[in-house]
């Protein structure tokens, strides 16, 4: 209705000032039909400007406007004043004015909107005019992002959790900050990364985030997870069973990342792995099982070695109880036995060190320091008071599981000589010095009291070396000075292998 009033009062101005006197039909708006009833005439565009400016000014009481006054003939001759200099701001003579330069947009609309008008007011009244753009920001609007209830500037970084992140923002200039205008568009997007877009973001990859308003950027930023450093944890660090044969230990590994874990034993004689992280035990001894998270997408690649000792426990001998009651007992039974039995035999022999022979049946804890060959060793086998060197390296291989064929059970020192001549298992003292053979851990070495002469004495190797003219040779021997104890030999090639006294007739290898 206000559209049809404006355009009719606009029409009834210019036929006054035509001096015509004319029928208005109301049942048309179409500019085709009002140029064939007035013709081309510029007034006609004049008196619509007059009306727009006079319809503007006045605040509208409802709805619909109340009739206005038609304009006073002053108020025509204002409208149709000469050209003024163009410095003074207002429009020259309409029928003077270019066509081109005419308003090109819609001359009104229903909002009020006369951003095309550019004609001016005498009353300096320019509530009416919205002419002038939006204000573009001072600056960008910097992207804060809002995750885990901490703040990150935009190109923000964070590492693989396995957990959807969902990533808010903060809009912030001069940090303080600004709230969202609802003609701000926001929209999401991802690399070629993501299989999806979406604000719940879990993988690697960037998402991207844009406000806009129509073409115009308003503030924008990234998000991106990083791969993470994945971490294999284990039940424990390490594993020590005691052998049995078969028996399983599960790892129980697991990882941080996403990776499939593999296994991998680096002693398949101790232990074999399952793809499922089990290990089976097939021997005594020590192994290491690698496991490996492999590189994802979403993880760095992780290896971790976890040990895996299987051990032997001593054989349980009969034992006194005065023995049961000594350190020597504690120390045996505390042994774990990881080695071969020539290794193993060594260990049980070291853990008696010190112990000392007694006087008397009550005596045979080791500490008494007696002088009566009263020890366990012969008591276990079977002649006490008697010289137990022999014994005492028989002891040992029976607690090491060691079998009769391997280490015979022998009281007399000169039965092992012969023995192991009989295999052809020995080695006497000019093979050693010459290098022909050089003494391992376990071997049994045996002395004279002369040079070739018969065997008196035995005991058990724990290493060799050479340097030069030089052969060191270290044992642990039983009734050694009437107590179990290390002995250090360092010998010359020339020497004959007299040591201490005696002589070294050679040593055996036993076959375990």
């Amino acid at each position: 209705m206000k559209q049809i009033f404006r355009r009719l009062t606009a029409f009834a101005l210019a036929l006054t000032l035509a001096g015509m006197s004319l029928t208005v039909s109301f049942a048309t708006e179409d500019d085709a039909a009002l140029t064939a009833a007035f013709g081309t005439n510029d007034q006609v565009k004049i008196a619509e400007q007059v009306v727009e400016e006079l319809t503007q000014q006045e605040e509208p009481a409802a709805e619909e406007p109340a009739e206005e006054p038609a304009p006073s003939q002053q108020e025509e001759k204002e409208q149709q004043a000469p050209e003024q200099d163009p410095a003074d701001g207002e429009p020259g003579d309409a029928s003077q004015q270019d066509p081109q330069s005419e308003q090109t947009g819609p001359l009104s609309d229903a909002s009020g909107d006369t951003s095309g008008d550019t004609s001016g007011d005498n009353s300096g009244d320019t509530s009416g005019d919205s002419s002038e753009e939006p204000q573009e920001p001072a600056e960008p609007l910097e992207v804060r992002w809002k995750v885990n209830k901490t703040d990150y500037k935009a190109k923000a970084a964070f590492p693989y959790t396995k957990k959807a992140i969902r990533p808010a923002y903060r809009l912030m200039r001069e940090d303080q900050e600004t709230e969202k205008q609802d003609s701000w568009q926001e929209h999401w997007y991802s690399d070629a990364q993501c299989t999806k877009v979406t604000k719940d973001f879990t993988n690697c990859g960037t998402i991207y985030f844009q406000l806009t308003e129509e073409d115009r950027v308003v503030a924008e930023g990234s998000y991106s997870i990083t791969p993470a450093k994945q971490t294999i944890t284990t039940a424990k660090e390490r594993y020590t069973k005691k052998y049995a044969k078969n028996h399983t230990i599960a790892l129980g590994a697991k990882t941080s990342g996403d990776g499939k874990l593999t296994y991998k034993s680096n002693n398949t004689k101790v232990v074999t792995v399952s793809a499922k992280g089990v290990c089976t035990m097939k021997g005594v001894g020590e192994a290491e099982i690698t496991i490996t998270a492999p590189k994802t997408k979403n993880c760095k690649k992780a290896v971790l070695t976890v040990p895996v000792t299987v051990y032997q426990s001593p054989k349980k001998l009969s034992y006194c109880n005065v023995y049961k009651k000594s350190k020597y007992y504690k120390a045996l039974t505390a042994l774990k036995l990881l080695g071969s039995k020539r290794k193993n035999v060594v260990a049980i022999a070291l853990s008696q060190l010190g112990y000392h022979e007694g006087s008397s049946a009550k005596q045979m804890n080791g500490t008494s320091h007696g002088g009566g060959n009263y020890t366990e060793y012969g008591r276990y086998y079977g002649m006490n008071q008697q010289p137990w060197c022999a014994m005492f390296v028989n002891w040992c291989a029976r607690e090491a599981g060691v079998s009769y064929s391997v280490v015979p059970k022998y009281a007399a020192v000169r039965y092992y000589h012969g023995y192991f001549k009989r295999q052809k298992r020995f080695h006497s003292w000019g093979q050693v010095r010459s290098g022909g053979y050089r003494p391992k851990v376990g071997d049994i070495i045996l002395y004279a009291n002369v040079k070739g002469g018969v065997a008196h004495h035995i005991g058990y190797v724990i290493s060799s070396a050479y340097s030069g003219k030089k052969v060191n040779i270290t044992t642990v021997e039983g009734n050694t000075s009437d107590a179990v104890r290390k002995v250090h030999m360092h010998l010359t090639k020339s020497s004959g292998g007299k040591i201490n006294g005696h002589y070294i007739l050679g040593v055996a290898s036993p076959k375990y």
